[in-house]
């Protein structure tokens, strides 16, 4: 104890000198980078990884760098040998779309998995909307449809995000919506060793999802739903709660709240494109994310214009 012996002075400068060798080490483990590849400094956390903007040594590109934390890289092979999948690298690399984020390299390193992807500097969609940042505001319609086509492209390989959400799309400088992570991307042909997995962010979870049963395509259909109505209203579909499990049930037995309750510039037919869009039962949701956005580009022709822009509420 610094009470008896050493003198408050000395106890100050241990106290400095473990402060010292603590964050060195901190410095040392938040600096791993793949061969090739620069750290620059971390831009963001999430539940399973750190993602840096980071500079390819071979021609200086910036770039992000998204690591797996140490202590999740064992539950990220366990996804991958339980769904029957390849990594999320594997994944994300076969995808080139514009409305879809570029990978251009993955793999691992002394136990760590790494991507490496475009770098989009800025806050996600979700902050955006949270901060009713104009990038956002005043182009929240297209924003919905270009993630919109950024899905249903992802469909059309064959894959199910199963976390589609507003946190996962960035905007690019040119306000081009980009959709990332695909931590949770399965093939949409599964065997069913899989049941009563429920993974996904609560809040924007299709009731398949919450009850662990088998998803398709129309689970990104019902995330798609309640992430648009998010994105044109500036709220969400349910009642707010911390809890998480409290988040999942609203998806099992609350109805949604109209959108035009929060945006009266949201049309009719714009909101029953919503609501079928979040409909319980998958046989009465939009069979793809391509034949909601047809119907939802005619709405917009229809009342927007060429522009389709809506106007804020």
């Amino acid at each position: 104890m610094c009470d008896r012996g050493p003198t408050a002075q000395d106890c100050i400068h241990r106290g400095r000198r473990l402060a010292k060798d603590w964050s060195k080490g901190l410095f040392r483990r938040s600096r791993f980078a793949p061969d090739n590849y620069r750290i620059v400094r971390e831009v963001a956390r999430g539940g399973m990884s750190i993602v840096h903007q980071g500079h390819r040594k071979s021609d200086n590109a910036i770039v992000a760098v998204k690591i797996i934390r140490p202590e999740f890289s064992q539950v990220a092979e366990q996804l991958e040998e339980i769904f029957d999948k390849g990594s999320e690298g594997e994944i994300a690399i076969s995808l080139r779309h514009q409305n879809v984020v570029r990978t251009f390299d993955f793999g691992h390193k002394a136990g760590r998995y790494y991507i490496v992807m475009e770098f989009i500097d800025g806050p996600n969609l979700k902050q955006l909307i949270d901060g009713n940042n104009p990038r956002w505001s005043e182009h929240r319609l297209r924003i919905a449809i270009e993630a919109g086509r950024g899905l249903a492209y992802i469909h059309k390989h064959r894959l199910i995000h199963r976390d589609f959400c507003p946190k996962n799309i960035l905007l690019a400088p040119d306000g081009t919506s980009r959709i990332i992570d695909f931590g949770l991307a399965i093939p949409a042909h599964l065997k069913q060793k899989w049941r009563w997995d429920r993974s996904g962010t609560a809040a924007y979870m299709s009731p398949e999802q919450v009850r662990g049963q088998k998803v398709d395509q129309r689970t990104d259909v019902y995330a798609y739903g309640v992430s648009m109505y998010e994105i044109l209203t500036g709220r969400r579909p349910f009642p707010e709660s911390r809890d998480k499990y409290r988040k999942m049930a609203v998806h099992l037995n609350i109805k949604p709240v109209s959108p035009r309750d929060y945006n009266r510039n949201i049309p009719v037919a714009l909101e029953h494109i919503l609501l079928r869009a979040m409909a319980k039962a998958p046989s009465q949701r939009y069979p793809s994310v391509e034949a909601m956005l047809k119907e939802t580009l005619a709405v917009s022709s229809a009342f927007f214009g060429e522009g389709g822009r809506m106007p804020s509420t």
